[in-house]
């Protein structure tokens, strides 16, 4: 019986010794960190925004290869050789399903955004379309689509780029730079790549 309860003793301390399956650490470059790492960006933009006036993320469903636009503009002396090199092979992929926690997510695509009314012979298509879209997405703050996560070999750092618009002279694109921290992925850095 005593050898008995030492077995079990035993199963039990290494069973609580072992990481959990399905319940990763940040840092493991997985789908995991590309979900979490995009809604690490969601909430700084929250927070660039002013939190509470943003009651709709509108958001492209897919993810873009910006690899290229690197080139011209670098997030930091932080920026590692390696995740630039991941990020500029360009795995695009979906949004992760929940970006931001407790805000609505409204999937909007390209194809979408093409689709919205014109008037005909208006002198500017762009406001027209963006005026579409204010009448379809009242509560949102515009439109924003993301590139794919490039990752450190190690997992620890991660790249995202996101464009934001809300008017034809009103929209910006960012570099975020995320390092894994505590179990979390926080943004450390960012860097405007263009602005309208």
């Amino acid at each position: 019986m005593r050898g008995l309860f030492g077995l079990v003793a035993i199963a039990i301390v290494i069973g609580c010794s072992t990481p959990r399956r399905g319940v990763p650490a940040a840092g493991s470059g997985g789908d995991f960190d590309r979900v979490a790492a995009t809604k690490a960006v969601y909430e700084a933009v929250l927070r660039h925004e002013g939190g509470p006036r943003i009651l709709r993320f509108v958001v492209d469903p897919a993810q873009f290869p910006l690899g290229a636009s690197l080139d011209r503009v670098t997030p930091g002396d932080r920026l590692r050789a390696d995740t630039a090199a991941d990020f500029r092979r360009g795995r695009p992929g979906r949004m992760p399903r929940d970006p931001a926690p407790g805000l609505p997510v409204h999937w909007f695509t390209s194809a979408e955004w093409e689709a919205l009314p014109t008037e005909s012979g208006a002198a500017y298509e762009l406001d027209a379309k963006w005026y579409a879209f204010h009448q379809r997405f009242p509560d949102s703050a515009g439109h924003m689509a993301f590139s794919h996560v490039g990752f450190s070999r190690d997992g620890r750092q991660a790249l995202v780029h996101m464009w934001s618009g809300s008017a034809s002279l009103s929209g910006a694109g960012h570099f975020y730079l995320l390092e894994a921290r505590a179990g979390a992925w926080s943004v450390v850095d960012q860097v405007m790549t263009v602005i309208a």
